[in-house]
């Protein structure tokens, strides 16, 4: 979190740090429920992971699909250059946010194995 934190425009290790606080309080932040990075992921379906290279959960991002390989997982990790935390929102505003998106649609009926709608504008 220290790495990325001067680079990141929305989280700090503090802000991240508060948050832990509010979702487990005085429990512990490494169980498996409080954290995917400290799970058992054998047995998920593939997993898409997209970061922003400028945001402070980076390297757990970068960890949570590590694991996931090891343990068996077909994981995709995507990392955005110079872009920050959840900048897939910026959607319609930023072209890295909509191809993001698009390569998660994508992604996902790929792996549903769902009929694509050819009259949606993204398919024309």
């Amino acid at each position: 979190m220290r790495a990325k934190e001067d680079a990141d425009p929305i989280f700090t290790e503090a802000d991240v740090c508060a948050y832990a606080d509010l979702y487990v309080d005085a429990g512990d932040r490494s169980h498996p429920l409080a954290s995917p990075v400290f799970a058992d992921l054998s047995g998920l379906p593939p997993l898409l992971v997209q970061v922003g290279a400028n945001e402070v959960l980076l390297d757990d991002a970068v960890r949570l699909a590590g694991r996931a390989g090891a343990a068996d997982v077909e994981a995709t990790l995507e990392i955005g250059p110079s872009l920050p935390h959840v900048y897939q929102h910026e959607y319609g505003r930023l072209d890295e946010a909509d191809a993001a998106l698009d390569r998660a649609a994508r992604f996902l009926v790929s792996h549903l194995d769902a009929p694509v709608d050819p009259g949606h504008p993204r398919e024309r």
